[in-house]
């Protein structure tokens, strides 16, 4: 191998560290995973468990250069690049690079054991990886896992490969459904990292997590972390960040509420801030709201996307230029601004499968303002409890990225408690006026603003509000 080249390899790489190809998930695993290791990769069928080794390889390969064995003991060289492909990674191209070669070995019987370790050792030596992966070890462990030859490779051959030659190597199990643990012959004891990935079934949706179980030399602090696979992307972790990692706000990092005395009463809105947005029960998100946002937009250049759970992310948009148009404060920029326009079933997707589908969208983009629609039908079909969670950990992304976030939510505040109202910055209470107040001749509204935990509200009427837009 290449580490028989130079002997000091094994020792120097133990400082290096191979990527996930997600650096929110290399975090949690202290760096990424130290090269010249051991990891079991255990886990359900259909869990991710190829497509997380897929990610893995093809990140180093495009990153670092490092030369990648793949020993399929599964699917045919065909069926990888195909599968591989959906997710958006080129194997192809590293093949005529030289940097990846795809093993396809034959269905395992006892009476291969001999040729099945010399022919795996041959190409180890002859191809000199960096990084090993046999998928799946599983069948090898069924039908000769007690077999002292296999054994030995399995312990000392392995060994020799990770300590003494410095190959990252990968082993990739199946774990039945409902089981917590199989029998891998005594691997796991050895192996220097342990990631179980999981699927489950709730209400008809799948939900998929990992386990952390084991990661020698890393301050492991969480223990599951939802992921979803994402069509050219493949794994997405979920990883909430650090209190620490989040910025403070900065005084110079502000903009505009778009209109004055908002600015001069509430002050104005700092990069990353959280807001959110009530009215009632029943009705449409008032026009005047709609038409803020337009010019919130519009004076601060906000790249603005839309996420919506309860109509196309187009129509929201629509009716935004639309009430802009109507209340006179539309600009013809805000149709360039708005143009990052998403919509996702809260009933298609499990809450973790929801929220990762949403995250990766909203890192890929980073939008400078983030438009959020529909968020009390999310609660109502996925639970309270679970979605305030998850917005909490959203909410300490999106300030980390300094993407100021706009919750819309439907609620009769302050009788009905809205979670989404202690983890923001400005919370704006739209309250229905005009049936009880002679002077109010059709419906109406009334606007309460405030910082949380900083000054007294600012209650504001809409014609003023309006006008206060226009100027």
């Amino acid at each position: 191998m290449r580490g028989v080249e130079h002997d000091q390899v094994g020792c120097s790489s133990i400082h290096e560290y191979l990527t996930t190809g997600d650096e929110e998930l290399d975090k949690v695993l202290g760096g990424g995973i130290r090269r010249g290791t051991l990891i079991v990769i255990l886990g359900h069928p259909g869990a991710g468990k190829t497509t997380f080794l897929a990610k893995v390889t093809h990140a180093n390969m495009t990153t670092k250069r490092l030369r990648t064995l793949y020993v399929s003991m599964a699917e045919s060289r065909i069926k990888f690049h195909a599968f591989t492909k959906m997710l958006g990674l080129d194997f192809e191209r590293f093949e005529k690079e030289g940097l990846f070669k795809f093993l396809e070995v034959p269905s395992v019987t006892s009476e291969l054991i001999d040729i099945l370790t010399s022919s795996l050792v041959a190409e180890v030596s002859k191809f000199k990886p960096d990084i090993l992966v046999i998928d799946s070890i599983t069948p090898v462990l069924k039908v000769f896992g007690k077999h002292p030859e296999m054994r030995e490779f399995l312990h000392s051959g392995i060994y020799k490969l990770t300590n003494i030659l410095g190959v990252s190597v990968f082993l990739i199990a199946d774990l039945p459904y409902g089981a917590e643990a199989v029998d891998l012959g005594g691997i796991e004891f050895v192996a220097d990292g342990v990631i179980v990935l999981k699927t489950e079934i709730k209400n008809g949706l799948i939900t998929r997590w990992m386990e952390v179980r084991k990661m020698r030399g890393a301050p492991i602090t969480i223990a599951e972390i939802p992921f979803t696979i994402v069509k050219g992307q493949g794994i997405k972790a979920f990883v909430t960040p650090l209190l620490s990692e989040i910025p403070l706000y900065r005084v110079d990092e502000t903009v505009s509420f778009g209109c004055k005395i908002l600015d001069e009463r509430v002050g104005r809105v700092p990069r990353g801030a959280q807001i959110t947005i009530i009215y009632p029960p029943g009705m449409n998100t008032p026009k005047t709201i709609l038409a803020w946002l337009a010019k919130f937009i519009t004076i601060n250049k906000l790249k603005t996307m839309v996420i919506s759970y309860i109509q196309p992310g187009k129509s929201v948009a629509y009716h935004i230029k639309k009430s802009a148009k109507e209340l006179g404060v539309y600009q013809e920029e805000l149709d360039r601004l708005l143009s990052d326009l998403y919509d996702f079933n809260p009933a298609a997707f499990s809450l973790p499968e929801l929220v990762s589908r949403e995250r990766s969208v909203i890192l890929e983009k980073k939008p400078a303002l983030l438009i959020m629609h529909g968020l009390r039908e999310v609660m109502d079909i996925q639970g309270l409890k679970e979605v305030n969670r998850y917005q909490f950990s959203c909410a300490s992304i999106y300030r980390k990225y300094g993407i100021i976030a706009v919750r819309l939510i439907r609620a009769d505040y302050p009788r009905e408690y809205v979670p989404a109202v202690e983890f923001s910055d400005v919370v704006i209470d739209a309250k229905p006026i005009g049936a009880e107040e002679p002077s109010k001749p059709k419906l109406s509204f009334r606007y309460i603003f405030w910082r949380t935990f900083k000054g007294t509200p600012y209650i504001i009427d809409e014609e003023d509000l309006i006008k206060c837009l226009k100027s």
